[in-house]
């Protein structure tokens, strides 16, 4: 190796260490920050999981059992305690923002006087046009109110095809799809004056969503999901782990409620205060940690992975270049 090349590979070295040593460090220093958890403020959450098959629950005859499922683990999870019961994306065969049995979860709450986040469909009326939302009602102690999912899932939840010009025709096929309209509004929700925000499904996969929550005060996320369509696949597992992200990213706790899937407590390191495995019915509680401010991720978003790019783009258009050279 003549010495031109030994320089080479020590200044490649020197490069490669201004780079990474920063950020692994950065990396170790978190990770020991959060070993102590008792140091954090907190809020105690009691998460449902039901195991409901999705075929049965709008089917009349299986109504009941249904009722008598979710009454029952709503018990146990109020007997915990907490400061907030977590209800799994659209648990009821109903919209229960207009229906009688809101009524009853009211009571519940000021009885026990805990707030509830439930997963529900809503309906309402705008300009004469019957609208759908895939949504979350909050029933609180002193408020009540609704969140719409905002990222629908295409193609099952709604036809992208609509709003290409050229492709009207074709999206009134039907693919099985419905009919949803997307939500507009990032809500903020509140116990005791601790805001939190809640994501439904896949748009814990959308990273730009539960950072625009953070950004708007919540110190907390949660997150409804219904994983029984993915089957035991590795599909459960992957979306699992995209809320543990979510959780690292924003350096946040995240508390997650399934039909069936993975539900559990998210901590801020990414590490787990328990799960309830997919196909298995339970209720959890576990402390979820608020976050201490933004994270380096929720202050300036993706610019990072730009900042990467631009380098990769600038390195290979330098080494192309340098080849042409010699």
């Amino acid at each position: 190796m003549t010495f031109k090349n030994r320089i080479r590979k020590k200044t490649l070295l020197i490069i490669l260490l201004i780079i990474f040593f920063p950020i692994f460090s950065y990396g170790f220093h978190k990770i020991d920050y959060y070993k102590d958890l008792e140091k954090f403020n907190y809020r105690k959450v009691s998460i449902l999981q039901p195991n409901i098959d999705p075929n049965l629950k709008w089917n009349s005859s299986f109504k009941n059992e249904l009722y008598s499922i979710m009454d029952s683990l709503n018990l146990i999870a109020y007997e915990g305690k907490p400061d907030l019961v977590l209800w799994p994306e659209s648990a009821l065969p109903a919209y229960v923002r207009v229906s009688s049995v809101k009524n009853k979860l009211k009571e519940v709450v000021r009885d026990f006087n805990i707030p509830a986040l439930i997963g529900t469909l809503d309906v309402s009326w705008q300009s004469n046009k019957r609208k759908v939302f895939n949504g979350s009602i909050y029933l609180g102690i002193e408020e009540e109110k609704m969140y719409h999912k905002i990222f629908l899932v295409p193609f099952a939840e709604y036809n992208p095809l609509t709003k290409i010009d050229f492709l009207k025709n074709i999206s009134y096929w039907d693919f099985g799809h419905g009919s949803f309209t997307p939500g507009i509004e990032h809500t903020i929700f509140n116990i005791d004056s601790i805001g939190f925000s809640n994501v439904i499904c896949y748009e814990s996969s959308h990273p730009k969503i539960s950072r625009k929550m953070i950004l708007n005060g919540a110190r907390f996320l949660t997150i409804q999901a219904n994983d029984a369509w993915l089957s035991n696949s590795s599909g459960v597992i992957q979306h699992f782990e995209l809320a543990r992200l979510r959780a690292v990213e924003l350096r946040t706790g995240i508390a997650r409620s399934a039909n069936t899937g993975i539900s559990g407590i998210i901590y801020p390191d990414g590490k787990t205060g328990g799960k309830i495995p997919f196909d298995n019915q339970g209720v959890l509680k576990n402390n979820v940690i608020l976050n201490n401010g933004l994270s380096i991720y929720a202050k300036f978003g993706s610019v990072f992975a730009y900042i990467c790019l631009i380098i990769s783009i600038l390195s290979t258009t330098c080494l192309c270049f340098l080849k042409k050279i010699k």
